[in-house]
């Protein structure tokens, strides 16, 4: 009771600090225990994503070279987490067909995170950036190879943005 009126009048005399710093650590918990329960295998991408999502979270990086996950709040904060998962060796070329196939298992359930880390490593993917808030996650291969993957439901119609080339997998650096 006695740190629980410290931190009221800490509060009052600090305008809220306390209260705004707890929500964040809850928040900072509530990363680090979606982020430890997917690597066991536990949890789906989209229970990922809702906790994310309300953990104020736009971004993550998932860096299999470094072994890490980086995590990036809306407000610029960053918090690193050890990436604890044996999935092998990278394979030296990316194959766009192999990260599609590991992402439609996960999709439907068939894998979880342990399982569809070996398969991307396999496939030459040795970073992928989820974005959250902007609905789609970007595989990376060693030599700039990349897949963009969106969200189930969240694709832009291509077509109406004037990219057609770019939908059916086309060269578009003149619009760049």
């Amino acid at each position: 009771a006695a740190n629980f009126a410290a931190m009221n009048a800490l509060a009052s005399a600090t305008g809220g600090e306390v209260k705004e710093m707890t929500e964040e650590t809850n928040k900072i918990d509530a990363i680090r225990e979606v982020l430890h329960e997917t690597h066991a295998g536990r949890k789906t991408f989209a229970e990922v994503v809702g906790v994310m999502l309300a953990s104020g979270v736009e971004s993550y990086l998932v860096d299999l070279r470094r072994r890490e996950d980086v995590v990036y709040g809306a407000n610029d904060t960053v918090l690193t987490e050890p990436l604890d998962l044996d999935y092998g060796a990278i394979a030296q070329e990316f194959s766009k067909a192999g990260i599609v196939a590991a992402i439609r298992a996960a999709q439907r359930d068939e894998i979880r995170y342990p399982e569809f880390m070996r398969r991307a490593a396999a496939a030459g993917t040795v970073a992928y950036w989820a974005e959250v808030t902007g609905k789609r996650v970007i595989y990376f291969g060693r030599t700039g190879d990349m897949h963009v993957e969106w969200f189930p439901g969240a694709a832009p119609d291509l077509d109406l943005l004037g990219d057609a080339e770019l939908a059916k997998g086309g060269a578009v650096l003149g619009k760049i």
